[in-house]
């Protein structure tokens, strides 16, 4: 038989829990937007599109644009610390990266629309855009975002292609770079040149043969040190052309900024051409 005190201090223990788990009775009712973004690119559409005013959270690495790092921080990329975000009280949560699906429940069981989305080609782009300016209540400026990008894309698509093979390296011990289906092997495709890798599917971790018969035109230098401190095999390698010094957020985050980084590596390869 149950303790009636002990029933009572269990029913109270309940309602504490689901209380302090942010149930969707905890999320604002009368309209207002409160929107969490969990990858920097998704938080600087927003602010681009005029809709950074109804963000209450973001990520460590969500820094552009300057007023985007006033938001309280919610934790990593892709990895939120779901107490905090909670506290916050959010109406959505923007994701272009898998979280953990325990956190992903716990979010939409708190009454929060969550969306999850990739954002490796201009499709993915064009569909955040559209997504976004509906939610935030932005239309009119992700038509015109949409449009930009549309214009962009048409104009990309008459210039000729340089036909440079390409090879994106993100780290080089391990040597790791970008296959195919990935935000750089767009980029490649985009600035007319072709990527040395693109036999292989996502991120990989990449052998010193695999990199020699691969033959590169062009190595994209995207770590965040100097080519002149690369491993000895990269530096041996002699590749042709290397590409360095450049805006690393405009070519790694699928943004607004995108196209720019896009456009300086193409004119990087047809300067280049040899």
């Amino acid at each position: 038989m149950k303790h009636p005190a002990l029933h009572a201090i269990l029913l109270l223990l309940s309602a504490l829990i689901l209380t302090s788990c942010g149930k969707s009775g905890d999320v604002p009712q009368n309209g207002e937007i409160r929107a969490i973004s969990l990858a920097p690119a998704l938080t600087e559409l927003a602010f681009h599109l005029g809709g950074g005013d109804s963000f209450c959270g973001r990520t460590d690495v969500c820094t552009y644009p300057p007023e985007a790092e006033k938001l309280p921080v919610t934790g990593h990329f892709a990895d939120p610390a779901l107490e905090t975000v909670l506290k916050l009280k959010p109406t959505h949560v923007f994701a272009n990266a898998l979280i953990n699906p325990r956190q992903k429940t716990a979010l939409e069981k708190a009454g929060i629309k969550f969306f999850l989305h990739s954002c490796d080609t201009m499709e993915d782009y064009l569909y955040w855009v559209d997504l976004m300016g509906k939610e935030l209540q932005k239309p009119e400026a992700a038509a015109a975002e949409t449009g930009r990008i549309q214009n962009w894309l048409a104009e990309n698509k008459t210039r000729a292609q340089n036909g440079k093979r390409v090879v994106f390296v993100l780290w080089d011990d391990p040597l790791m770079v970008a296959g195919s289906r990935t935000l750089p092997d767009t980029a490649i495709a985009l600035a007319g040149g072709i990527n040395a890798a693109a036999g292989e599917k996502g991120y990989l971790k990449c052998s010193r043969e695999f990199l020699l018969k691969s033959k590169p035109d062009a190595l994209v230098w995207a770590v965040n040190r100097p080519f002149a401190q690369a491993s000895a095999f990269l530096r041996e390698l002699n590749v042709p052309l290397v590409y360095e010094g450049f805006d690393l957020d405009a070519l790694l985050r699928p943004g607004p900024r995108f196209p720019t980084g896009v456009d300086a590596l193409r004119d990087f390869l047809e300067d280049e051409k040899k």
